[in-house]
């Protein structure tokens, strides 16, 4: 019998995080799996599924391109499980601070069907990579000035807006959690910047 492609496709992922300290000192302080949520399946069948449209923006791979991260405080509340779709507790635009370094923005999170706007930050297109042949890394960084006063127990990384043909009519944006990580609280402080590498692999 033969394997069909289903079977064989199986999504993993791998989260690592970094401290990096104002001396220059690099300590790894959590490098764990992570779990790949139900998003990452909307996000495929959506890309699948996407017809040619007049309009540019509907033929564009942004909308399927994972852009976007979450830090969050309530990690201790979540049960890990692929049915996720947001984290427990987002950080909002405030905990962020007003750092230049990085670009923070709110927009809508999809939510089984519902949307809720919420707080952002940008993955760079340029620290994103090839990880093998069937594997990328997103690489990210809240930086010293970021996020300070902050326990930060979870992560999660978003397609842009894998939704944008069904919502075109009223100019709504959505993005989808595609992956989720907790872990032991991080009290962030302008003693150090975080780094954070996230690889997924097919």
């Amino acid at each position: 019998m033969t394997t069909g492609l289903r079977d064989s496709i199986k999504p993993s992922g791998h989260l690592e995080i970094t401290k990096i300290y104002k001396d220059g000192h690099h300590e790894v302080v959590y490098s764990q799996h992570n779990i790949i949520t139900v998003g990452m399946g909307i996000n495929l069948s959506e890309l699948f599924a996407a017809a040619e449209s007049s309009d540019p923006l509907q033929n564009s791979m942004e909308s399927y391109k994972i852009k976007y991260f979450q830090i969050g405080t309530g990690g201790d509340g979540v049960t890990s499980a692929s049915s996720l779709t947001s984290l427990g507790t987002p950080c909002t635009l405030g905990q962020y601070g007003t750092n230049p370094d990085i670009d923070v923005f709110s927009h809508n999170l999809w939510q089984n069907g519902a949307i809720a706007q919420k707080a952002f930050a940008a993955i760079k297109d340029e620290y994103t990579s090839k990880s093998g042949s069937t594997g990328v890394s997103f690489k990210f960084d809240i930086g010293i000035d970021v996020a300070n006063g902050v326990g930060i127990d979870e992560l999660g990384i978003f397609a842009s807006d894998p939704f944008r043909r069904l919502w075109t009519a009223d100019n709504v944006r959505a993005s989808v959690l595609c992956a989720y990580r907790k872990f032991p609280e991080i009290s962030k402080t302008n003693d150090f910047a975080l780094s954070f590498k996230w690889t997924i692999t097919f």
